[in-house]
């Protein structure tokens, strides 16, 4: 259940961007790309506020509020950008984007004792595993459907 109301406000915010067909310049994209990592280079100057980006330390909660506000920054940039035609590559990178976040965490328990550099390896590599074996053929599969329902 937390994990619903962890989610939510993310989720209800991207639902407003796409119910009220959002479409800010890029001007104010840009604005709320910059303002993301001044608040990040902020946080991270201060002994207090570093865990709540590197997740070393503090309580769960506390890291989980920041991270939700501090992407929430990001609207602006994300809703700029939904509107935009995507090249075929970017398509890629939201495809190995889902590969990633579905793969990282089983990752990241079974490695727990070894180093970050070898876990992230590690995650970089069942990521592209994944995506290869099951989000490409996937992706193939379902551009095969549509093609076949458009023609009939």
């Amino acid at each position: 259940i937390w994990l619903v109301f962890l989610y939510a406000p993310s989720f209800l915010l991207g639902a407003w961007i796409y119910l009220s067909k959002w479409k800010p310049g890029f001007g104010l994209a840009a604005a709320s790309v910059a303002l993301f990592f001044a608040i990040g280079a902020v946080a991270m100057a201060f002994d207090w506020s570093r865990p709540l980006i590197m997740k070393t330390g503090g309580e769960p909660f506390d890291v989980d509020w920041f991270g939700m506000t501090w992407t929430t920054v990001l609207a602006p940039w994300l809703a700029y950008n939904v509107h935009r035609p995507s090249p075929p590559l970017d398509r890629h990178f939201g495809n190995i984007s889902y590969a990633l976040y579905i793969t990282h965490w089983p990752v990241v328990v079974l490695m727990a004792g070894f180093g970050k550099p070898l876990i992230l390896a590690a995650i970089i590599a069942v990521c592209v595993a994944f995506y290869l074996a099951v989000e490409f053929p996937a992706e193939r599969f379902r551009r095969y459907v549509l093609k076949r329902l458009e023609a009939s």
